[in-house]
């Protein structure tokens, strides 16, 4: 993570002050460049994929289903890949530099997370209780709340469209656990939030480095040993439902998780890359209308035409 003599350095300190943000820029975006050529060899497409450089952020904060984190900014830098699943399953991969040093598949049906390390050519499989994250879990049947509808203007006649907007809640505070123990690297300390904890890996990574940072100890193929370390998570919920007012059997359904996670007294919330609390609609933002809009219709040209809220 990144870290933060007065002498007769000072005045030039200050004659380069200016040229400081330009320096940053180019570090930043070499260390991006860098990570990039390197998960772009294993993986045939990352347009998608948001990428993190944990070495110019002071929090890391993942969003995307699909990620990576680089954790230094050497020409061999530490890259956790990870991805979430739709069916809840889970792959994490590292690297240090070019070299794919592990890889970690939590399966969650089977409640088993494989582990294996290609440098020392070990393989782990550890079981745990059943749990899914309440986000990537499939019900039978969801109560909505009807909140009201969104028309819009569409084409170049500015023909009328509408959506009729419903919305659940639902909040699911984790059990409390400890994550104390020895660690062969990185990706086994996410395997094991993101298990025991049942959180997404995307957020699991986000606490993974906020842990390792505390620790003051450094990401990598090392082992690494972490003390009693306790972890609180809140989860909520939110799920959409989107009918075309016209089309009954025009609809889309959407959900996304906040998590609040609390280690050792310090706070962090999280969410996944779809994420609208019930204010975005009885707020009428924009964002949430524009959101909406291409789930149900297909036009090049819209506009938000009035906003109903009951």
């Amino acid at each position: 993570m990144k870290k933060r003599l007065v002498s007769m350095f000072l005045i030039l300190a200050m004659c380069m002050g200016l040229a400081v943000p330009a320096f940053a820029a180019d570090y930043e975006d070499l260390t991006l460049e860098r990570a990039k050529n390197i998960i772009g060899k294993y993986f045939d497409d990352i347009s998608d994929m948001e990428i993190i450089d944990a070495t110019t952020a002071d929090t890391v904060s993942i969003h995307s289903n699909k990620f990576a984190v680089i954790f230094d900014n050497t020409e061999n830098p530490y890259i956790l890949v990870g991805e979430d699943y739709s069916n809840g399953d889970a792959e994490l991969n590292a690297f240090v530099g070019s070299t794919h040093t592990a890889t970690s598949y939590i399966d969650r049906s089977l409640e088993k997370v494989t582990y294996e390390n290609y440098i020392d050519m070990s393989s782990d499989v550890f079981r745990y209780p059943a749990v899914l994250p309440a986000g990537q879990t499939l019900r039978a049947s969801v109560n909505y709340t009807y909140l009201g509808r969104i028309r819009y203007t569409y084409g170049y006649n500015s023909d009328i469209c509408g959506a009729t907007v419903y919305f659940n809640s639902s909040g699911n505070p984790h059990a409390r656990f400890n994550v104390a123990g020895q660690y062969k690297d990185m990706l086994a300390l996410v395997s094991v939030i993101a298990t025991i904890g049942a959180l997404p890996v995307s957020v699991a990574s986000s606490v993974a480095a906020g842990i390792i940072a505390s620790l003051g100890s450094a990401a990598g193929v090392g082992s690494f040993f972490i003390p009693d370390k306790y972890i609180d998570a809140v989860e909520t919920t939110n799920r959409w439902k989107v009918n075309d007012t016209s089309n009954a059997s025009n609809t889309y359904e959407f959900v996304g998780s906040k998590y609040e996670v609390t280690v050792d007294g310090k706070s962090e919330t999280y969410t996944t890359e779809i994420f609208y609390e019930k204010s975005a609609f009885t707020g009428k933002s924009r964002e949430f209308g524009f959101y909406v809009f291409p789930l149900l219709f297909n036009a090049y040209t819209f506009d938000i035409y009035d906003w109903y809220v009951v």
